[in-house]
């Protein structure tokens, strides 16, 4: 049996803001329409990292496989996240509806100004 076509990737998804497990659920759903081979970890409520007096997050990761590039993924993410109703006004680290971070895409190491 040959691997799916496709880099791996991993995915970290977090919401601090309305209907946190709901968020985390439909993100789930659009990833799984738009990628393939997705799964998904459990789910975590964790302190925010940065601002401190903000709303606990849920957190969870899921890895997939896609073949659109890495610049055209984190297009993909942003659209779902401003979607979601997320703004990116405010501090860094700020309270957020839906935040979708690109962990891993392959074996690459990417650095550029705009994924790292």
């Amino acid at each position: 049996m040959s691997p799916r076509p496709g880099e791996t990737v991993a995915i970290g998804m977090g919401s601090n803001l309305g209907d946190r497990p709901r968020t985390l659920r439909a993100a789930l759903r659009e990833l799984r329409r738009l990628l393939d081979d997705v799964r998904a970890s459990g789910v975590w409520e964790t302190a925010p990292v940065g601002p401190r007096d903000q709303p606990l997050f849920l957190n969870a990761c899921c890895t997939a496989r896609t073949r659109q590039t890495p610049r055209q993924l984190l297009s993909t993410l942003q659209d779902l996240e401003r979607r979601a109703g997320r703004t990116r006004t405010g501090p860094r680290y700020g309270p957020r509806t839906l935040d979708l971070d690109l962990l891993l895409y392959g074996r690459r190491v990417i650095e550029t100004p705009d994924l790292v």
